[in-house]
């Protein structure tokens, strides 16, 4: 039985203030009615950046807070996560080089949100390996890192967690670990879920996958979840200098029209009840490894009695009002049943070029019948 799904609509509120650098790479959290963001690159120089924005989500206002302490080096592709009244930072990469990273440290790095002061710690225990383009996300007072690359042809199969009460990293073994960069990460219930990304020279990732979180000292294996995928799946490939190129004009690189997974890499996505919403990021192009998208899909999950199903579905959602620009690299935060999106890049394969914007969107859901 396919779901039921919701109605979504775009919306395109003008900020006030000093709006930060265009960025992609950053990281971005919600932190009581504000967006907090951090770091990222350069849209034009790919510069990194260590750098912290606010925009209050009740005035649309953007604000640069006086920081103090001890500052990370610049970063893009890190990840931070809210914990308390902190931001929590790890990892990612201050240059890009020759196929390669030159990485930042494996510290963590805590902002104290009330006093905007920074401090560095180091756990406890054996870090995970420098990397960039991975997950992560707070289990109770855990902080779970999945994932990453420590260079363009490879992507890491391993999970780490770090128990923040004792700053100590755990020694734990999970079974059936996939290969994945820039995965979607998130927590439902006790389970841990991931899907898509990308695994380098491995291609494209194709699964969703499931991790009981319960009982860490048990055997932990991740579990291969059935996906649903969309029949007759296509996305638009825009391009800056021309109109959207058509489907008959498009050849994808999909191996049949039934069940198509619509893979895709370094996207945003949000939580809209039983459903996960995913937006734009990179997908396998025509011809070429990655090309820049824009379209929305949701992966659902079906039976989802007490959370512990293992079934999810794509599905396209009805959408108005109008679209922001293909991008990746963006951030996406939820506030208030919406998902706000900022920043990201859009590389334009055909045209040889690069575009972005500076500006906020909001993915609002408008109708919560089936939510």
């Amino acid at each position: 039985m396919q779901a039921a799904i919701p109605k979504f609509i775009w919306k395109h509120p003008k900020a006030q203030g000093i709006y930060p650098q265009p960025r992609y790479g950053h990281s971005a959290i919600l932190y009581h009615q504000s967006m907090i963001i951090f770091g990222g690159e350069d849209n034009n120089t790919y510069e990194t950046f260590n750098d912290v924005h606010l925009l209050d989500l009740t005035s649309w206002t953007w604000k640069q807070p006086q920081i103090s302490g001890q500052i990370p080096e610049p970063r893009s592709f890190h990840t931070a996560v809210l914990y308390q009244d902190k931001m929590l930072v790890w990892g990612g990469y201050k240059a890009a080089q020759d196929g390669g990273f030159i990485f930042s440290d494996v510290a963590i790095h805590s902002l104290d949100l009330k006093t905007w002061e920074w401090s560095e710690i180091t756990p406890d225990g054996i870090p995970p390996d420098p990397r960039t383009h991975h997950s992560s996300v707070l289990f109770q007072d855990k902080l779970l890192i999945d994932g990453g690359s420590y260079d363009i042809y490879s992507a890491r199969d391993d999970l780490h967690i770090l128990d923040i009460t004792k700053m100590c990293w755990l020694n734990i073994q999970f079974n059936n670990c996939r290969s994945s960069a820039l995965a979607g990460l998130k927590v439902r219930g006790q389970t841990l879920v991931k899907f898509l990304g990308d695994a380098a020279y491995g291609g494209f990732c194709q699964d969703i996958l499931t991790l009981e979180l319960g009982n860490l000292d048990s055997i932990n294996t991740w579990r291969l979840a059935n996906f649903i995928g969309i029949d007759n799946y296509r996305y638009q490939i825009y391009s800056q200098n021309e109109n959207e190129i058509e489907d008959d004009e498009y050849e994808d690189e999909f191996d049949d029209e039934e069940n198509v997974i619509p893979c895709r890499t370094i996207h945003g996505y949000g939580e809209f009840g039983d459903n996960l919403v995913l937006f734009a990021g990179m997908a396998p192009g025509d011809g070429v490894s990655h090309v820049t998208i824009g379209d929305l899909i949701i992966l659902n999950m079906l039976d989802d009695e007490n959370n512990n199903s293992n079934n999810y579905q794509a599905l396209i959602p009805e959408v108005v009002g109008k679209f922001p620009p293909p991008r990746f690299g963006h951030s996406t935060i939820q506030f208030n049943q919406q998902m706000i999106v900022y920043g990201g890049l859009w590389i334009d394969t055909w045209a040889g070029n690069n575009s972005y914007d500076n500006e906020v969107y909001i993915l609002e859901m408008i109708d919560r019948t089936n939510i």
